[in-house]
């Protein structure tokens, strides 16, 4: 079988785009590795019976697994902080078995799941876009560069460099895997059982590495509605859909507005397709007519209230 040097070069690029924002993602955080158990490690890992000594009492582990919470607490208790993390717990006590309380395991494993969800945000950012515009090319260079910046941002310094953070990227892992099977299920390529099936597995393991899993069934939701919503759209003539008539007037208003302010890029004409319509719920220009009513609203009720309170 006969490989063909352009398609050769094309897997490469692809490797590439994965292997960097990878890599990317382990070295940013590869100072962590020399941490210690700190703070909440303290509570969650190393004083917690369940993940140190693999049982509670009577209870062996899988029992103490269903029966205590991430702290290691009776859930039932009045004590109990009531935060329930089986599968985070799980996680550290597979370290346990392995390595025992070297918290070096601990960190890298963190890293190593982070890593992991940024290529799993790269996957869905693409498929995201790919849904949106036929334009490739661009599609994965802005999901590219995109996740480059979500694999270095220090928002995710917390989670990933804290033991007891680990919640967080395994939550974070099976709720980008979900949205993604969700994504699938909404679109042309969602043509199997299998699909709702794991979609519901992994938003439910989310669930269970941290409670914040339980906001992947309103990004669902949300999705789902926003896919119709394009659908729709697509299958009526763009004169009948009101909703996109006074986003493109109001677009119109707040380009005329900015020219005021700002003069640049002037057109002697701008009929003829010279301004592209808004013809769908993706359109960022959405966010222009939004921000231009919400400063007009904002300057109004300042002016108002000046108003009264000079009457008064």
């Amino acid at each position: 079988m006969v490989v063909d040097s352009d398609e050769m070069d094309g897997r490469t690029r692809e490797l590439y785009k994965i292997l960097i924002p990878f890599t990317l993602a382990i070295f940013s955080y590869s100072n962590s590795l020399n941490g210690n158990f700190v703070f909440d490690d303290l509570e969650a890992v190393v004083n917690n019976p369940v993940v140190a000594a693999g049982g509670r009492g009577e209870d062996n582990f899988f029992q103490a697994l269903v029966k205590y919470d991430f702290w290691g607490h009776n859930v039932l208790s009045n004590n109990s902080h009531k935060s329930w993390r089986p599968l985070t717990t799980l996680s550290f006590r597979v370290n346990m078995v392995i390595h025992g309380m070297n918290p070096v395991g601990f960190h890298l494993v963190n890293i190593l799941l982070h890593a992991t969800v940024v290529v799993l945000f790269q996957n869905l950012l693409r498929s995201v876009f790919e849904h949106i515009s036929s334009e490739r090319r661009k599609n994965d260079q802005i999901a590219y560069f995109s996740t480059l910046i979500f694999a270095v941002h220090p928002i995710h310094t917390e989670s990933v460099t804290g033991i007891v953070g680990r919640a967080e990227v395994l939550c974070a892992l099976f709720f980008v895997m979900a949205i993604k099977r969700f994504f699938e299920m909404n679109t042309d390529r969602g043509t199997t059982c299998r699909i709702p099936i794991s979609c519901t597995i992994f938003a439910t393991a989310s669930l269970l590495c941290k409670e914040q899993g339980i906001m992947c069934l309103v990004v669902c939701v949300l999705l789902h509605f926003l896919i119709r919503i394009e659908c729709n759209a697509k299958l009526l003539k763009f004169s009948d859909i009101k909703i996109f008539t006074i986003l493109n007037y109001n677009y119109l208003y707040a380009l005329n507005l900015w020219l005021l302010i700002n003069p640049c890029s002037l057109c002697y004409d701008y009929s003829m397709g010279c301004i592209p319509v808004i013809n769908g719920p993706w359109d960022v220009r959405i966010i222009i007519v939004l921000f231009m009513w919400a400063a007009f609203y904002t300057v109004g009720r300042s002016m108002w209230s000046e108003n009264l309170h000079n009457i008064k």
